[in-house]
């Protein structure tokens, strides 16, 4: 049997830091990705399996494999 490793959590400071650096990125698509990751609680895999079909700017939502995680950012 395989161990897994313990997941590792970003906390409440850590999530704000990282939130403020990532306001100072270029590249748009690291901001966005990462950004989607911290607001949304969605995993990697996730967020790769994305489509802009999923996206609903409209109602600011995504829909994730059936599921929409409302509202898309809390900014």
């Amino acid at each position: 049997k395989v161990k897994r490793k313990e997941p590792k959590f970003l906390d409440d400071v850590q999530a704000k830091e990282l939130v403020c650096l990532l306001n100072e990125e270029a590249d748009i698509r690291i901001k966005t990705s990462l950004l989607l990751l911290i607001y949304s609680g969605m995993r990697r895999g996730e967020l790769c399996g994305l489509e802009w079909a999923d996206v609903d700017s409209k109602n600011e939502n995504v829909k994730l494999a059936g599921y929409v995680l409302e509202p898309l950012f809390l900014l």
